[in-house]
């Protein structure tokens, strides 16, 4: 073996020149190796994509950079791993869908016993207090205000004379208790004694229609096309499906993933709009329009941005939908498509309008209960001007004549003088009728509370209604709360 003394000689031997080439050499040489080394990477990487997307979506969600944490060894591993996994639950995949189905099933009935239990001890604090109420009211000049913050106080109250306060829409009056038409007036501010008239289907806001579906556009002369557009198409073997689906969200500028999905799921001939093929439609073009896009370092934007509100900050009560829109990218992508601009996106007026993706949710949910109520809606209201104020209501909902403002809140509101700002202008706007929906019965309470407080002795009447429980609701909407 050659001694130290032998390389320094063939050292001193070489030129500089030939120094100079070996060490470009080797530069070179470790550019290929690098080169190769991302490219198996990036390879390894796709694999996991298409085989463990589920894994690879639990890392997505702990960290942006998704498995690009991982080294080529521990990718490798979450595919073996992963493999397994599926492979073991391959014979019993039937028997675990069945499962599934009993364990989902038996967490909705408890859901919903959970919520008919609160109602009823609701309904039972407020026929208490409607005997306290009548007690009072037999008194000779029996006149009830309801105190800010003191009880329950969604029963119907005494006004002056001993008269009880119209009942909630849907609900009979008690036998004795004079209707206040029959006397000659109305109650000009109370929302209308709406029957149960229940609606089946869905809302006409999520209903729309898109146009036909799109030509293959992979037929036509891609050299037209842009280099963003080349790329994405050879990411993947996809992209028909890509485009259909920006054309269904730019044809109809629907919000809920599951509306684009129905149309999807006709023209691809699926069973459902939940169907495998179609989560993997919205993960890819969230993803940036080509399975490329996952690689680490890649610039390629993503052409549809799903926003998913927190479920929790709703209080559980129910499915929060997620919202979708195109993105500026996807947007140049649909006019490719359909040669012309999209639609303006319901999930952008609805993040314009609201507060946060949670609060345009609650939006969304209250105003498709009470269209099933029987409510003719509009959610997206226009505002009105007053004096030095301008109103923004949520939703406004129609019965016949009668024209509603529902405010819908979710009781994170922690700047007092931004409290006692808004039910000063909803005061004002509604001629002292405010109508509520929060999403949780607590919440209901809480929010009942707050605004008693806030009236103090003004005069007012308050609707209120959850959408815990308008979804186990058969009949009332609203539980009502007169103060004066």
């Amino acid at each position: 073996m050659p001694d130290s003394d032998f390389y320094e000689r063939m050292i001193e031997q070489l030129s500089y020149q030939e120094l100079g080439d070996m060490l470009d050499s080797q530069i070179e040489l470790r550019k290929v190796a690098e080169k190769m080394a991302r490219e198996a990477r990036d390879e390894l990487e796709r694999v996991a994509i298409a085989l463990v997307p589920a894994q690879v979506d639990d890392y997505r969600y702990a960290s942006p950079e998704g498995i690009g944490v991982l080294d080529i060894a521990g990718i490798a591993e979450l595919l073996i791993s992963g493999v397994q996994e599926k492979l073991r639950a391959v014979p019993d995949r039937a028997a675990l869908r069945k499962k599934q189905r009993v364990i989902t099933r038996l967490r909705e009935e408890n859901r919903k016993l959970q919520v008919e239990v609160r109602m009823l001890e609701a309904r039972v604090a407020r026929l208490a207090q409607s005997d306290a109420g009548l007690e009072r009211c037999a008194q000779p000049d029996g006149q009830l205000d309801v105190e800010a913050g003191s009880g329950d106080t969604d029963a119907q109250v005494c006004q002056t004379g001993g008269t009880l306060a119209s009942p909630p829409p849907g609900e009979p009056k008690s036998a004795g208790e004079a209707d206040p038409q029959t006397k000659g007036g109305s109650d000009a501010h109370g929302p209308p004694p709406i029957e149960a008239n229940r609606r089946d289907g869905l809302p006409p806001w999520v209903t729309i229609s898109p146009q036909a579906k799109p030509i293959e556009i992979e037929h036509t002369d891609q050299a037209t096309w842009p280099g963003w557009v080349r790329r994405w198409h050879e990411g993947r073997g996809n992209f028909s499906r890509d485009c259909d689906t920006i054309a269904v969200i730019g044809d109809t500028g629907l919000a809920h993933r599951q509306a684009i999905g129905r149309h999807l799921a006709r023209w691809w001939d699926l069973k459902s709009p939940s169907s495998g093929s179609i989560s993997r439609a919205f993960m890819r073009l969230e993803m940036g329009g080509g399975d490329d896009a996952e690689r680490k370092g890649s610039k390629f934007p993503p052409l549809v941005e799903v926003i998913r509100p927190n479920w929790r900050k709703l209080g559980g009560a129910w499915r929060v939908r997620h919202l979708v829109r195109l993105t500026e990218r996807g947007e140049d992508a649909y006019r490719m498509i359909r040669g012309k601009d999209p639609v303006r996106s319901q999930t952008t007026e609805l993040l314009r309008r609201h507060k946060s993706p949670e609060h345009a949710a609650l939006n969304s949910k209250a105003a498709e209960l009470l269209w099933r109520a029987g409510y003719n809606v509009d959610i997206f209201p226009d505002p009105m001007p007053g004096d030095d104020w301008t109103y923004f209501p949520d939703v406004v909902i129609t019965h016949g004549k009668e024209r509603l403002y529902v405010e819908c809140e979710r009781m994170t509101r922690k700047d007092g003088a931004a409290w006692r700002r808004k039910w000063d202008i909803c005061h004002q706007a509604t001629d002292g009728h405010l109508c509520v929906v929060t999403p949780t019965e607590r919440d209901r309470h809480s929010a009942r509370i707050g605004i008693l407080d806030w009236a103090g002795q003004r005069s007012l009447t308050l609707w209120m209604a959850s959408i815990e429980g308008l979804k186990m609701s058969k009949g009332d909407v609203w539980a009502v709360v007169k103060a004066s």
